[in-house]
């Protein structure tokens, strides 16, 4: 026989091995392959173990031991309880015990061989016929069916006997063949009627014709000499292959063979070979012929895997049976259920198998795994079968000129193509939407300003100066709009390439509802504090002359409950109107956080810096700009809101205590004008004492209104490149003596006793600071406001340092706006939180309105965070909604406090609208007075 092929399978068997095993280990745990396992342990009355099993067809389950034989139906298995026994009622038992190393079913009959005793088993009538022969101990390695006939194995002597069923079963029809190979493997064809015998010692395969039931060759190789075992082999009958796991040199692999010419050459021929994965030895192994795919049981040092493969070795996948014994008897593959049933000496595991196919051919309606691969029906095609095929779309007018190509059921076009099915010509890429199409005949593109090229794809830069109109500048992408000086300018999203612009417009034209948004908030905070101011002097004019006297000896009168009723609620109507301009201080602040934030939510602010005096110095006095880099404004950080004002870092804090001082010259210098006249005057000593309270009150109010801006441009200042100590120094006494000191010197303040706090007087001159609190300690809950304020003032300040990081942030450079977004959501969180723990308003409704501005604002600053690389129109647009909802709440809690009120106007309106309920609660009483009269 010609050995030339399996010669060359030594040869390059070392490599294959390597390169298999590498590939099969990294997949040793496929748990996609095989799932569900279950295992069902096998009934043992005498605390024996099974040496044989066979499932008949895929009906019928047997297995025998030394002595006993069980049997039932392969529906009962498979509803078996996970970790459940089998039933004992179907046991035959020998007489005596043997060592059964074989045994096949025949209609109905169990024909097993033990020691020297050949036996025929009705396990139903417990019949039990038997041959002995004395003369032999055999040393059985299996049974088989072929045709009337039963076919036995043994390597001990080395016999092949057979029995014919369909005469008596006795010892004259016991008739023995002649084999070389002392059988140690075997599989057997039933349609084609051949066995092979694999031996343990050597590449030897047997080959036995079962339809003359002798030896008609051996399949050798003389130039192996070292241990060759042929473990399990496995027969496609259909296409003539067989498939044999063997180990050489501790390696398992298997050998591919064809026997479709047996019939003439009377041998095997060699075909190919592919590793598995390391293990001593294979114990069983079936396979699906439909779905092409083999089954190895591999046994290992410490357990039994199952081992699936396609015929070539590939797409392997394995799954160790876990609590499984390291050896089986039997595999068996049910293609009508894809499920495996792995046989041991004690139980039985069932392992559902996946397909070895693509995606399983994506389904029925799809294709079917036929051998492996997959059959697409018409609709459908590609490997898998997951593209849908364009037969409605006339193949995308491919059988006419080519025009285009299908992919998974849509026509995609060639580019002078169009339509459903590509058959109605068109312009090169239809120009690109930058272009107009000449049509017919030509098809030509006439490209618009910037594009060129046979589609109008190609780009080139138009000068930004050439557009003199808004939205012609914004629709190229590298130009935007300075508003400002109404030029366009090379730049991006965040600002000119050169210089600043306070209000650039990139990638739209200038859009009149954000400036009519920034407008409204504006109106209404401006409405507020006028009606609070206009309804003020009344009031304390009143009481100023009422207790004249007692003013002119420097007393603090405590006056009735009527006038702390009507300053009290006056007092927590005015705090609702802070809050909004709280809030509004907040949008501005949170826009100079270092992050890539939505640009229309930063021009949205523009109109808001005004509370934080972000407002540039007059042209007369405004310092040369020291912006020189384009790196500059790679982000709208604080650093370059600092150019945006026409300032550099120098400047910066000179900028904003500008406008501080003037907005306090502004209201107090009128004020301290007046206070001084009216010491001449003896006879208007109540209007000084007016005049005194409105000083106090206003200079409070100034210091908590600039408290934000000035930290944030002091802290700032102490980090700017330019380390100069005219701008350090100033910078770091700001920040102790106001960012500091001033939440010190309120807590001193208020630090009096409680009658004082409730005195007129000192309600008129510092009830902004507290009366909106309970009575006791909680006014002081001021301080924490302050505190928060300061870190978030703090924060945005210093971490805003230059050079920013150049767009689009990566690596490191990101550390700097996730630090401000963190520390300042921490902050805000933990403010809420002393909320909660202190509750310290008195009115309940500003308290929730304080929680569900904290909640608003927690958001919107986590939305920088989802903006650190991608800035998007939702986001701009969820944080302008967001801060809108703010407005409300603020309106609300207004007018709620408005409604609290007791006055005859309000009485007149609530007689009106009798169906309103509002206001019927007396909560001055919990205070510190009596009933709240009906008129001031």
């Amino acid at each position: 026989m010609k050995n030339n092929n399996f010669k060359l399978l030594l040869t390059f068997v070392g490599l294959l091995l390597i390169s298999t095993i590498a590939i099969v280990n990294a997949q040793d745990d496929d748990n996609d392959r095989f799932v569900n396992p279950k295992f069902v342990k096998l009934f043992t009355p005498q605390n024996d173990r099974y040496t044989y099993s066979t499932i008949n067809g895929s009906s019928e389950f047997y297995a025998m031991s030394s002595r006993d034989l069980i049997y039932f139906t392969v529906a009962q298995l498979n509803s078996a309880v996970d970790g459940s026994t089998t039933t004992s009622s179907n046991i035959f038992s020998l007489s005596t015990s043997d060592t059964i190393g074989g045994m096949t079913i025949k209609d109905s009959y169990v024909y097993a061989l033990g020691l020297n005793t050949f036996y025929k088993i009705n396990p139903v009538t417990g019949d039990n016929e038997n041959i002995q022969d004395s003369s032999s101990l055999y040393t059985a390695k299996g049974a088989f069916t072929f045709g009337n006939n039963v076919f036995f194995l043994s390597s001990s002597p080395v016999t092949l006997a057979h029995i014919d069923t369909t005469l008596d079963f006795k010892s004259t029809n016991l008739l023995f063949s002649t084999i070389t190979v002392a059988p140690y493997s075997f599989v057997v064809d039933q349609v084609n009627g051949y066995a092979f015998l694999g031996s343990d010692t050597k590449p030897d395969i047997s080959i036995v014709d079962l339809n003359t039931k002798a030896e008609v060759g051996v399949f050798t190789n003389a130039s192996i000499t070292s241990t060759f075992k042929r473990s399990v082999p496995i027969v496609d009958t259909a296409k003539k292959i067989l498939y044999y796991c063997s180990t050489s040199n501790n390696q398992l692999f298997v050998d591919v063979f064809s026997y479709e010419n047996i019939a003439t050459a009377n041998t095997i021929e060699y075909k190919y070979s592919f590793g598995l994965i390391t293990g001593s030895d294979c114990s069983t192994g079936s396979i699906d012929t439909y779905g092409g795919q083999l089954f190895f049981s591999v046994t290992t040092d410490s357990a039994l895997l199952n081992l699936g493969t396609d015929p070539q070795g590939n797409n392997q996948g394995a799954t160790e049976l876990e609590g499984f014994e390291v050896s089986s008897l039997q595999t068996f593959a049910d293609i009508s259920t894809n499920k495996l049933y792995v046989v041991s000496e004690t139980q039985v595991a069932i392992v559902s198998y996946a397909s070895v196919c693509p995606n399983d051919c994506s389904g029925a309606n799809a294709g079917t795994c036929i051998a492996g691969v997959c059959q697409c029906n018409q609709e459908y095609y590609g490997l898998d079968c997951s593209q849908k095929t364009c037969l409605q779309l006339n193949n995308c007018s491919y059988a006419i000129q080519g025009n285009g190509k299908c992919i998974n059921g849509e026509c995609i076009c060639e580019s002078i193509w169009d339509g459903d099915d590509c058959s109605e010509r068109v312009c090169p890429g239809q120009c690109q939407g930058r272009g107009t199409c000449s049509g017919a005949p030509d098809y030509t593109c006439a490209c618009e300003l910037g594009y060129r090229g046979a589609d109008c794809s190609e780009t080139y830069e138009v000068p930004c100066g050439t557009f003199t109109e808004s939205q012609d500048c914004v629709d190229h992408t590298y130009c935007g709009w300075c508003q400002v000086d109404g030029v366009c300018r090379k730049g991006d999203r965040y600002g000119p390439e050169d210089g600043f612009c306070r209000t650039w417009y990139f990638g739209q034209n200038v859009e009149v509802g954000i400036i009519v948004l920034g407008v409204i908030f504006i109106v209404l905070i401006g409405i507020l504090f006028l009606i609070d101011i206009g309804t003020t002097p009344f009031v304390d004019v009143k009481r100023a002359k009422d207790y004249a006297e007692e003013f002119k000896t420097g007393a603090y009168p405590k006056g009735t409950h009527e006038e702390a009723s009507i300053l009290w609620w006056r007092d927590q109507r005015s705090a609702k109107a802070w809050t909004l301009m709280d809030q509004f201080q907040f949008i501005s602040l949170i826009s100079h956080i270092g992050v890539v934030f939505p640009s229309r939510f930063l021009n949205f602010t523009e109109y808001l810096d005004w509370t934080n005096m972000g407002i540039p110095f007059p042209p007369a006095i405004n310092p040369p700009q020291e912006f020189t880099s384009t790196t500059g404004r790679a982000l709208l950080t604080y650093s370059q809101y600092e150019n945006s004002l026409g300032a550099g870092g120098l400047y910066h804090l000179a900028n904003i205590l500008f406008w501080f001082g003037l907005l306090c010259a502004a209201f107090l210098v009128p004020l301290l004008i007046v206070f001084i006249a009216l010491n001449f005057l003896e006879g208007l000593i109540h209007w000084k004492e007016v005049i005194r309270n409105r000083i106090i009150h206003v200079t409070v109010r100034l210091l908590t209104v600039g408290y934000i801006g000035v930290v944030m441009a002091s802290a700032y200042s102490l980090v700017t490149p330019l380390h100069s100590y005219k701008i350090i120094i100033p910078g770091a006494i700001l920040v102790v003596v106001y960012g500091i000191g001033l939440p010190i010197g309120i807590f001193k303040l208020l630090d009096v006793p409680e009658a004082r706090l409730h005195n007129p007087t000192f309600k008129q001159q510092f009830g902004c600071l507290y009366v909106n609190f309970k009575p006791k300690t909680d006014h002081r809950f001021v301080v924490f406001t302050f505190i928060k304020r300061f870190v978030m003032a703090i924060i945005v300040g210093i971490l805003a340092f230059e050079p920013t990081p150049v767009y689009p942030l990566s690596g490191t450079d990101m550390a700097v706006p996730i630090v401000q977004v963190v520390v300042i959501i921490i902050v805000l969180i933990g403010y809420a939180v002393l909320l909660g723990i202190r509750k310290p308003y008195f009115d309940h409704y500003h308290l929730w309105l304080e929680y569900f501005l904290t909640g608003l604002n927690v958001i919107t600053v986590g939305l920088s965070l989802t903006h650190l690389k991608n800035p998007s129109v939702a986001g701009e647009l969820i944080a302008c909604l967001i801060q809108a909802l703010s407005l409300i709440a603020c309106i609300a809690a207004y007018i709620i406090s408005w409604l609290q009120m007791r006055s005859a106007f309000l009485e007149k309106v609530k007689k009106f609208f009798g169906f309103c309920k509002c206001g019927k609660k007396d909560k001055s009483k919990n205070v510190d007075m009596g009933e709240i009269p009906t008129k001031p």
